[in-house]
């Protein structure tokens, strides 16, 4: 996505032939946490059935939305930490 010169990224995955949804989506969130520098995890509750942001102070900076509802995982990485957490809550509740 890119608007005015700024750019974001949605990544939708769904997952058919997965025997733990719950411990790999946890894996790719400790990998999250190795990979994203400056940013500190928090936990988002009422987004899919398990949800973490990484956001730094800076209220523009990107942030990163990492969601779960049942075997599809969702990233969204958007400039603010509220527009990221508005779009992540838009494809959540817009999935099946």
């Amino acid at each position: 996505l890119t608007k005015n010169g700024v750019t974001g990224a949605i990544e939708i995955s769904e997952y058919i032939v997965l025997v733990n949804p719950i411990e790999t989506f946890r894996g790719l969130v400790t990998a999250n946490d190795n990979m994203i520098k400056g940013a500190r995890k928090k936990e988002l509750s009422g987004l899919g059935d398990e949800a973490y942001i990484w956001a730094s102070a800076n209220p523009n900076a990107h942030a990163t939305v990492f969601f779960r509802k049942g075997k599809t995982y969702v990233a969204v990485f958007l400039p603010g930490k509220l527009a990221a957490q508005r779009f992540a809550k838009h494809v959540a509740d817009n999935m099946p």
